[in-house]
């Protein structure tokens, strides 16, 4: 069902005229598009200011937008290595720079440390694990492990990213109940303000 949401937003395209290769990893490059077509395709000011981005390729507008907004950063040598493919602690740290460039990224408590692979997590990507786990977006390989050095799959980012719209929703449909409820706060203040006079 994910993946049937995923493509139908348009946040994927197959990987032929019939297939979705669920089980394929997920490419850095990759990664930026997705990120990109969730965004809307926004124009970047500029190309990318890596050596390893060509003009043409299907992420080249993507990365240079992710890298203008601070999503996601190079390898070094001036190279961001589009066809590595992204381990699940780096999936998630883009996605938390992304939630960041929005003003949706908070902090993520201490749920993550009921997971016996906890310390094997990279220092630069703990907040964006904490995040992500705190608020449902990413789940655990097993009960007691997160795997963050395991290869991240197109159908887990799929999934990832269905968690993360319907998490937007909860929250909009949270602030349109409170915004009712203080309207009609108000309308019964001014009937009672109303009966006094």
């Amino acid at each position: 069902e994910d993946i049937h949401r995923a493509t139908a937003l348009g946040l994927f395209n197959g990987t032929g005229a019939y297939t979705f290769s669920p089980k394929e990893t997920i490419t850095r490059g990759m990664l930026a598009t997705v990120l990109w077509r969730m965004e809307g395709s926004p124009a970047p000011s500029g190309p990318a200011d890596f050596t390893d981005v060509p003009e043409g390729a299907y992420y080249t507008q993507a990365v240079a937008w992710a890298a203008e907004q601070k999503v996601i950063t190079g390898m070094g040598n001036g190279c961001f290595g589009p066809d590595e493919p992204a381990t699940r602690e780096q999936l998630v740290t883009m996605l938390f720079r992304y939630e960041d460039s929005l003003g949706n990224a908070t902090g993520g408590g201490t749920a993550p440390l009921r997971y016996q692979d906890w310390e094997t997590v990279s220092p630069w990507a703990k907040d964006a694990m904490q995040w992500a786990v705190h608020y449902g977006i990413l789940n655990g390989t097993s009960p007691m492990n997160l795997s963050p050095e395991l290869l991240a799959t197109r159908e887990q980012l799929a999934s990832i990213l269905i968690r993360m719209l319907d998490r937007y929703d909860e929250k909009d449909n949270a602030e349109e109940d409170y915004a009712e409820k203080d309207y009609a706060e108000e309308d019964y203040a001014e009937e009672d303000y109303t009966e006094e006079d």
